[in-house]
C-alpha cells in the first residue's frame, strides 16, 4: 500500500509539473510503475502491457538520455519482462523476451549481470514446459558466470535454484544433497547474506518438499516465519501453501483441501489458468471430497 501511494503521488507531480522530466528518467519511472502492478496489484497482465508498449520508446532512446551503457540498460528491461511473461504463462514469449536481453546484453561488459539473470530467469522456463536438460543447462551457466559478479545472497540462490532445477529434471536425491550444501554453506554467511537469507530457506523448504521430505520442508518453513523481515510475497506465500497442500495429502485429506484453496486464493492472478500448479490445486481439493 506504501509503494502504490508513492508511485501515485509520483504520478501528481509529474502531470503537475511545468518542465517535463528527461525522456529517459521519465520512461525509467513509468517502468518501476508498471512493475508495480504485479508485485503490490496483482496485476500482471497490465504490468506485461505496459513494458511492452514502453520497450520501443526505450530503444528508441539516443545514448545520451541513459545514464548507464545502453545495451546493458534495454537487457535490464527484458530481465522484468521476461519474468513477469514467464508468471503468467506466456512462456514462448518469455523464451522471446529472455534471447533478446541476452543478446542486448552481450554487446557491453556491463550486461554481465542481466546475462546471468536472464538464465536463471530462462531456466526456470525451460524446466515448466518440459524441457529440463535446458533448464540445467542455463542455471549452470549463470552459476558460471556469476563469481565476482554477484553478492553471497545471489551466488548461494543460483545454488538453491540448481537444486530446484536438477529436481524438475529427475534427480530428487542430488536435488536434496545440492540444497543441503548450499544451506550449509549460507548458515555461517546469514550476516552477510541480509534480509534476503528467508529466500534460501524457503527454496530448501520447496526442493525437500518435492523430494517427500515434508517433515525438513516444514521444518524449513518454520524457520522462515522466525527470519522473514516483513509480509510473505504473495506468490512466495502461495508455493508454501501448494507444497504443504500436498505433503499433507496422503495423511489429512481434509487438511490438504484447506490449504489447497488457500493456496488458490493466494495466487489469484498471479497462477495462469491452464498451469500445471493450478490443476494439480484443483486435484487436492478433488480427491479431498
Amino acid at each position: 500500500p506504501e509503494a502504490k501511494s508513492l508511485y501515485q503521488e509520483g504520478e501528481k507531480i509529474i502531470a503537475e509539473s511545468r518542465e517535463p522530466l528527461p525522456p529517459g528518467r521519465f520512461l525509467d519511472f513509468r517502468f518501476r510503475r508498471a512493475d508495480s502492478w504485479e508485485r503490490c496489484e496483482a496485476n500482471p497482465a497490465k504490468a506485461i502491457a505496459e513494458y511492452q508498449r514502453l520497450l520501443p520508446e526505450a530503444d528508441a532512446l539516443p545514448a545520451q538520455a541513459y545514464n548507464v551503457p545502453p545495451a546493458a540498460y534495454r537487457a535490464g528491461l527484458r530481465i522484468t519482462l521476461t519474468l513477469l511473461l514467464a508468471q503468467a504463462g506466456r512462456h514462448a514469449e518469455a523464451l522471446g523476451a529472455a534471447e533478446q536481453g541476452l543478446q542486448l546484453a552481450a554487446q557491453h561488459p556491463d550486461g554481465l549481470y542481466s546475462r546471468i539473470a536472464l538464465h536463471r530467469i530462462r531456466s526456470n522456463v525451460h524446466s515448466t514446459v518440459g524441457n529440463p536438460a535446458a533448464g540445467l543447462d542455463d542455471i549452470r551457466e549463470a552459476i558460471r558466470l556469476a563469481p565476482g559478479v554477484v553478492n553471497a545472497f545471489e551466488e548461494l540462490r543460483l545454488r538453491t535454484l540448481y537444486a530446484g532445477r536438477t529436481a524438475d529434471a529427475g534427480d530428487l536425491p542430488r536435488a536434496l544433497e545440492i540444497v543441503r550444501q548450499a544451506l550449509a554453506d549460507a548458515r555461517p554467511r546469514r550476516a552477510e547474506i541480509g534480509p534476503s537469507y528467508w529466500m534460501l530457506l524457503a527454496d530448501a523448504a520447496e526442493v525437500s518438499a518435492r523430494a517427500r521430505d515434508c517433515a525438513a520442508s516444514a521444518s524449513l518453513y518454520r524457520e522462515v516465519d522466525a527470519v522473514l523481515p516483513g509480509p510473505m510475497p504473495r506468490s512466495w506465500l502461495g508455493n508454501r501453501l501448494f507444497y504443504s497442500a500436498d505433503c499433507a495429502l496422503p495423511h489429512d485429506p481434509r487438511r490438504a483441501a484447506q490449504l489447497a484453496q488457500q493456496a488458490l486464493d493466494t495466487y489469484g492472478a498471479l497462477l495462469p489458468e491452464k498451469s500445471k500448479r493450478r490443476a494439480r490445486l484443483l486435484a487436492i481439493l478433488a480427491d479431498s471430497r
